[in-house]
Order: structure tokens, then sequence, then C-alpha cells
């Protein structure tokens, strides 16, 4: 999917999604495997709340197979939705408070290749097995640390209503986020919702721009407040 170059990743090595509506930061997600694949980078996909399935049947619609693409190691999925289930019918430690995170972590790491993307969908669901949001931050800062090593990009999303679980920790030691807004008048057949966009300035602070975006079939347009003729 095509977002402006406003949404461009310049030297970005760290990326934050925080999606503030119901479900909508698929698009996102996408755009950044759509991203990595043109710039011939090996992709790992990291699916905690969708299923390797999910994201196949979307690249096809936006053509690229991701079957094909796994067999040619281009694309590595690893499953954390199965683990999560597997912690909690007991069959698996992984994602047990005593454990910690520090197995997923190791089996993330051997995917992981010189200059690729690293994308993971929704760390939020981490917090709803009782995990703390130092659990979570210390998990995201070594995952942080191994990208820089091997030079390569981490996309991070989180689902949630309420940005206090991702504002200290993670927005703020972020390059970019993106963040989702529904519409606060109410929803329009012209525009899906907010979106917001922060870039990190060499000196340190976040550069803010406000948009409007509307999810059609195969792409996403994004334009300035107030140019749609459906929204004042």
């Amino acid at each position: 999917m095509k977002i402006s170059k406003k949404g461009s990743l310049d030297n970005s090595s760290f990326i934050s999604i925080l999606d503030q509506t119901k479900g909508r930061c698929g698009f996102l997600n996408h755009h950044f495997i759509s991203y990595g694949l043109k710039f011939h980078k090996k992709v790992v996909l990291i699916g905690i709340d969708q299923s390797f399935g999910h994201f196949h049947s979307v690249g096809l619609k936006l053509g690229y197979n991701l079957f094909k693409l796994k067999g040619e190691k281009r694309v590595e999925f690893l499953e954390g939705s199965k683990r999560i289930l597997q912690s909690v019918i007991g069959s698996e430690t992984i994602f047990r408070p005593e454990s910690g995170l520090h197995e997923l972590y190791k089996e993330i790491c051997q995917l992981l290749t010189p200059d690729c993307f690293l994308v993971v969908d929704n760390l939020s669901v981490i917090t709803n097995l009782g995990f703390s949001q130092r659990d979570l931050a210390v998990f995201l800062s070594k995952l942080r640390h191994k990208m820089a090593e091997v030079g390569g990009r981490l996309v991070t999303t989180f689902c949630t209503s309420s940005p206090d679980l991702v504002n200290t920790n993670f927005l703020r030691t972020s390059d970019m986020n993106f963040i989702l807004q529904d519409l606060k008048t109410g929803k329009s057949k012209e525009v899906t919702g907010h979106l917001t966009i922060q870039r990190r300035t060499q000196h340190g602070e976040m550069d803010c721009s406000d948009y409007q975006y509307r999810v059609e079939e195969k792409i996403v347009k994004v334009f300035p407040p107030g140019t749609s003729g459906a929204v004042l």
C-alpha cells in the first residue's frame, strides 16, 4: 500500500505504530512489509495477533506472495499467537512470568540477518498475559539493540485505546511514530480516520504532522485535514 512521502522512513531504525482505532493499523504493517520487499530486504514478521494466512491473503491483494517469498527465505514468520496458546494450556513456558520473554527474543534473533526488517504485530497482546510494562520495555529494548547490531529496522505495533501504555517506554524512544485515531465527528465514506506522523529531529525532538486518511482496496490515500469535502 502506498502512503505519501511524508511517511518516508529516511534513516529511521525504530518505528512505532499506535492504533487507537478498532484494528485499522494493518495497512501500515503491510506498507512496511511491502517497503522492505521492494528494496530487497529480508522481512522477519512476528505474528502475535494475526496468522501467517492473514498476512498472506492481504499480500496477494497487494501483489506479493508471502508463501513463495517464505520459501525463498526472503520472508521469515514466527507465529507468536500459537506460542501464546501453548502457554495458556501449559504445554510451553515461554510466556510464563518465570521464564519472561527471553526465549522468544532468542528465537527472533535466530531469524535476523544484516539489514533486515523486523515487523512485530501488536505487542499489546503480551500485556494481557500478565507481563508488566517493564517486562515489555526490557524485551523491546533488547530487540532494538539487536537490530542496531545487524543494521536493520524495527517496526512495532500497539493496539490500545489508552496511550499511557506506550507513551513513556515506546513512543518517546522511537525514531518515527504513526498514531491512528477514529474521526471525532463520526463515520464518513470519504475519510477513515486521523493519522499523526511524528519524526525525531537532529536535536532529538519530535516533529509532528497531522493528516486524514482513507483506506481503499489496494491503497491508502493520505491528505491534509479538512481537504475532503465530506469532513469540515
